[in-house]
C-alpha cells in the first residue's frame, strides 16, 4: 500500500511538471538580511579641558556656523568641501595663556585671501574675537598682538597698483581688540572694491 501511494505522488507531481522547461532552481541556505542604511558616526564637540585646546575644535562647522560670519565668506568654503581653511595659524593672542586660532579663508576659485578669522575660547565658548574681511590684505600674530598690513586705493588706481598700504596693530585689552597703533596710509584711499571689513 505505501508503495502504491509513493508511486501516485511521483506521477502527480511528474504530471504537475508536464511541458515545463528546466528543472526550476533551488538555493538551499539561509536567507540574506535586506541591506540597512549606513550610517555615520556622530562626534561630539569639545567641552571641558578639551574645549580649552582650540586645535580641538572642528573650523569649517564653526564657521559655518557662525552668524557673524557674512554670507560671502561661507559660501567660499560651501563651494569647496576640502579647502579654503587649509593653514590656520595657532598663537596667544588674547593673552590668556591658550592658543587662539587665525583661520584664513582662501577663494580656490579666484584665488587669495579672502577673509582672515580670530577665534579663542571664551567663557566655555568657542567665540569670533577679531575678523578682517578682503582681499590683498595680510592678518598675523606678532609678539602676542594683532597685525594687519593691507593694500589701499585711489578711485582710479587698478587693482595692480594700490596708491598706498598701511598696517594696522590690535592688542587686546581683556575683552576687545583695540587699535594700538597705525602706520602709513594715504587720503582718500580705501581696500579694494569696497572691502575691507573689520570685526571686533
Amino acid at each position: 500500500m505505501r508503495t502504491t501511494i509513493r508511486a501516485a505522488a511521483v506521477l502527480a507531481v511528474s504530471a504537475g511538471c508536464a511541458g515545463c522547461g528546466s528543472p526550476a532552481l533551488r538555493v538551499e541556505g539561509p536567507a540574506l538580511a535586506p541591506p540597512q542604511p549606513a550610517t555615520t558616526a556622530e562626534v561630539a564637540p569639545p567641552t571641558g579641558a578639551e574645549l580649552r585646546n582650540i586645535r580641538n575644535i572642528d573650523l569649517r562647522s564653526t564657521v559655518l556656523a557662525d552668524p557673524k560670519v557674512p554670507d560671502e565668506v561661507k559660501r567660499i568654503l560651501r563651494g569647496c568641501s576640502v579647502c579654503g581653511l587649509e593653514d590656520p595659524v595657532y598663537a596667544d593672542v588674547t593673552k590668556d595663556g591658550e592658543a587662539d586660532v587665525l583661520a584664513p579663508v582662501h577663494d580656490s576659485g579666484s584665488g587669495g585671501t579672502k577673509a582672515t578669522l580670530v577665534y579663542s575660547v571664551r567663557d566655555q565658548q568657542v567665540s569670533l574675537v577679531f575678523g578682517y574681511l578682503g582681499p590683498d590684505a595680510g592678518l598675523r600674530a606678532e609678539g602676542g598682538d594683532l597685525v594687519l598690513d593691507r593694500d589701499l586705493y585711489a578711485p582710479d588706481d587698478a587693482h595692480c597698483c594700490p596708491t598706498a598700504t598701511e598696517r594696522l596693530r590690535f592688542s587686546w585689552d581683556g575683552h576687545r581688540f583695540a587699535m594700538a597703533e597705525r602706520t602709513g596710509g594715504a587720503p582718500g584711499t580705501t581696500p579694494y572694491g569696497g572691502w575691507g571689513t573689520i570685526i571686533r
